[in-house]
């Protein structure tokens, strides 16, 4: 993506918290609108600590395939991640252009997706249980927001799925 798209994605994304509330939306949640293999989903932004370009990811072995690299994120290194993958798609050959920041201290961790749509915020009514969680791993819910109907990935449930993997992995090697 061109500088001239970063800053207008930036500018979005700042102005859409510059707006005043919308009138009727009390109960509201705010969610980041991304896309993982094509298809929309969103998360919820106060699950995330931002969302940043990619910057450079130095690949290092690990225990999961879905495991991108390290990269520096605010003064510290941070495991990549492919939320792609996570998500039960198959790899894809290109690093994502975007990450979400997710977790604290020692639990952070960046979840690369394919692109960052917009920035929602919707009613709380907009927002429905998943009634067939078969085949949507970390998929709780679906929100209808304008322009379509997203699923919206529970960030707390692919960082308990890294952290249980790992821990396998860990035991079985002993």
């Amino acid at each position: 993506m061109s500088g001239a798209g970063i800053d207008e994605l930036r500018r979005s994304f700042d102005d859409a918290f510059a707006r005043p509330s919308e009138e009727g939306v009390v109960d509201a949640e705010e969610l980041l609108v991304i896309r993982v293999a094509g298809d929309p989903y969103a998360v919820r932004a106060r699950e995330t600590s931002g969302l940043a370009p990619v910057g450079r990811i130095v690949p290092v072995p690990g225990p999961l395939p879905e495991l991108l690299g390290i990269t520096t994120i605010r003064g510290g290194l941070v495991p990549a991640y492919s939320l792609r993958g996570l998500l039960g798609y198959p790899h894809a050959r290109d690093v994502p252009p975007w990450l979400l920041l997710c977790g604290a201290d020692q639990e952070r961790a960046a979840l690369g997706v394919d692109r960052f749509e917009h920035y929602a915020r919707v009613s709380r009514t907009s927002i429905s249980a998943a009634d067939d969680r078969e085949g949507r791993q970390h998929v709780r819910e679906f929100v209808r927001t304008e322009a379509e109907v997203c699923a919206i990935i529970d960030i707390r449930s692919v960082l308990e799925t890294i952290r249980r993997r790992i821990g396998t992995l860990g035991r079985e090697k002993e």
